[in-house]
Order: C-alpha cells, then sequence, then structure tokens
C-alpha cells in the first residue's frame, strides 16, 4: 500500500488514517478538526469540500493509478464511530480515511509543496482487513519520482493499534 505524492498525496489501502499532514513551506498542519457539521464517515464530496478543504483537491479517484480500480472518496469520521472509537485520531477528535476501501487515495496541492510527514494508524483494533504498510512516493512537475520515504507497517491485529508517524521530508513536491 503506498501514499504518493505528486501534486498529490495517496494513501494507502484499506483503512490507514490519515491524522495530520504537516507541510513546512505553508506551516499547515491538516489535523481535520475543523470539518464539521456531518454524520459520521461523511465523505469529503458529500460534504462539499473534496474540491477545496485546505485549499486542496481531494479526489474520489486516482488519475496517477488507474488501474487500482478504485473510486473510494476521502471521508471523515470522529471518536463516537463504534469501530474507530477503538483506536481513536490522533489528536482532536476526527481523522481523515480512505472510505469504502481505496487502496490508493491522493490530495492534488496545486503547487510546488514541502511535505514533513504524516501520522497513519489502521481503521479499528484486531482487524485483520486493514492496510499492512504506507509509503510516501514524491514526483515532480513531469511525474518523474524524485523522492520516496522509508515504509512503515501498521499494526493492525493489535487491541491498541497506535499512531505512527511517516516522515516524507520532500521539498517541492509537485
Amino acid at each position: 500500500y503506498i501514499v504518493k505524492l505528486k501534486q498529490k498525496i495517496l494513501v494507502g489501502a484499506v483503512a490507514p488514517f490519515l491524522a495530520a499532514i504537516s507541510m513546512s513551506a505553508s506551516a499547515i498542519v491538516l489535523d481535520f478538526e475543523d470539518i464539521g457539521g456531518f454524520t459520521n464517515r461523511a465523505t469529503l464530496d458529500s460534504l462539499g469540500l473534496a474540491g477545496s478543504y485546505q485549499g486542496f483537491q481531494w479526489p474520489a479517484s486516482s488519475s496517477t493509478w488507474p488501474s487500482s480500480g478504485s473510486n473510494a472518496p476521502w471521508a471523515v469520521v470522529n471518536n463516537s464511530d463504534g469501530q474507530f472509537s477503538t483506536v481513536g485520531a490522533y489528536s482532536g477528535s476526527q481523522a481523515l480515511w480512505n472510505y469504502n476501501d481505496g487502496p490508493h487515495r491522493e490530495i492534488v496541492f496545486g503547487g510546488a509543496t514541502d511535505v514533513q510527514g504524516a501520522y497513519f494508524n489502521v481503521f479499528a483494533a484486531n482487524q485483520d482487513w486493514g492496510a499492512d504498510t504506507v509509503q510516501f512516493l514524491g514526483y515532480d512537475a513531469a511525474n518523474s519520482l524524485v523522492a520516496s520515504s522509508a515504509v512503515i507497517n501498521l499494526d493492525r491485529d493489535s487491541n491498541s493499534p497506535a499512531w505512527q508517524w511517516l516522515n516524507a521530508g520532500f521539498t517541492g513536491i509537485h
């Protein structure tokens, strides 16, 4: 499972959560706490945020991974969700996740962006249907691979899976 940065971020597989993305160029930390007025597991599409949340696009399908067969939108969930409450948000009460099992997720930055990294976890404790690993891949404007992160292994079979920081350290990813 891969998280891919280009003008995009792909957050890997069945149910890893993106708790926060830290981008140094604009000194912004996305923690998703500002998304309100939704029923649990609401998609960014249904909230009208898929094309604009924090100035980025959060598409439901992957233009860089067309063979994935995935057309699953980003969704927001909070600690009141019965399954997600076994993990809980990294900070605050909400997280973003790849709704409906999409294996590749993108965030379109729309220009050169420095990305420090993000926190990831599984959707629920003791669930073997979650992602095993997550990795960032960074691409330039010409769609050439210019950077890759280490791979983290998610603890999907644990009673208390821990949030893990995946360091990107990418500069000027498009």
